[in-house]
């Protein structure tokens, strides 16, 4: 079995990017910033895509897409107790697209593609919470960021406003799903890489960029919900994925391919694409990771 997860960088359906895919042969893709697919290209596979949002709930040009050698069964609609993380599901709808599948050799899997955006979600836009009746405060769990829960039921303001991240909602809402035998692959362009961080930074005397904190984080709480990130865990390293186009540095691992740690058991290899075809053709700005597993 072969998954590969890429952000193609708005590909219409005329890009080499799909004969590239092609080669690849994956049996799964979970692809991100898809403008057009050409079907006649992919015929032997279902694909099921969504349009992403930008910061104002409007549909980009572009599309969080599924493609797999075998039949989409139904899609998984994430939700929960909570309003508000409905609400801003229901926002994300289509950067968080999610579908149990079956291969063609019968193996059943529940697969997501992940397209994170690089912006902090605006909490009072999504749900206009000063007048809700939801309350945020920090907190050591679920995920040692924070948690929700209903205050009294009066409309209170809400007493904190919290920085939240769509990586940070990913894990909130995947806690209530995972079960340590079920079968998940989730991938997609995170947006977080732990070369961000401020404690990254110091380790290797990086002191130019923004610096941030918790993405390091983002793989250890995804740990302990039973996941391994195939590409650092694989190669015991970070695997840059994305190359800035402005200063050409490439030192960021943006994208992430995650799987049920039964699935991970039997992987056999897990890379990325050639940067210098990539890269050198324009073809994207990130590179696809490609995993292989034994059935």
């Amino acid at each position: 079995m072969r998954i590969i997860t890429w952000n193609v960088k708005r590909a219409n359906e005329n890009s080499e990017v799909w004969e590239l895919i092609q080669n690849y042969n994956p049996d799964i893709a979970l692809l991100q910033e898809v403008v057009d697919l050409p079907k006649n290209k992919f015929k032997n596979f279902e694909i099921v895509s969504k349009y992403a949002i930008n910061k104002s709930g409007n549909p980009q040009i572009f599309k969080t897409a599924i493609l797999i050698k075998g039949k989409i069964i139904k899609e998984i609609n994430f939700e929960s107790e909570n309003i508000w993380v409905n609400k801003a599901l229901s926002f994300f709808k289509g950067n968080l697209v999610a579908y149990k599948i079956k291969l063609t050799n019968l193996q059943s899997f529940n697969i997501v593609s992940i397209y994170s955006p690089a912006w902090i979600v605006d909490i009072n836009k999504i749900n206009s919470l000063n007048d809700s009746n939801i309350k945020l405060e920090p907190n050591s769990t679920p995920f040692k960021k924070f948690m929700f829960w209903y205050n009294d039921g009066s409309k209170s303001k809400i007493n904190k406003i919290i920085k939240l991240w769509m990586t940070d909602l990913i894990q909130f809402i995947l806690e209530n799903y995972i079960t340590k035998n079920n079968n998940w692959i989730i991938g997609g362009d995170y947006n977080s890489s732990e070369t961000f961080d401020k404690e990254y930074k110091r380790q290797h005397n990086i002191y130019k960029g923004f610096g941030s904190s918790g993405n390091k984080q983002i793989r250890e709480d995804m740990y302990e919900m039973g996941f391994k990130e195939c590409l650092f865990e694989f190669n015991k390293k970070l695997v840059p994925t994305f190359i800035n186009i402005n200063n050409k540095v490439h030192v960021h691992q943006l994208d992430h391919l995650y799987v049920s740690k039964n699935i991970y058991g039997n992987i056999k290899n897990c890379f990325v694409g050639d940067k210098s075809l990539i890269f050198r053709n324009h073809l994207s700005d990130h590179l696809p990771i490609i995993a292989d597993f034994k059935n």
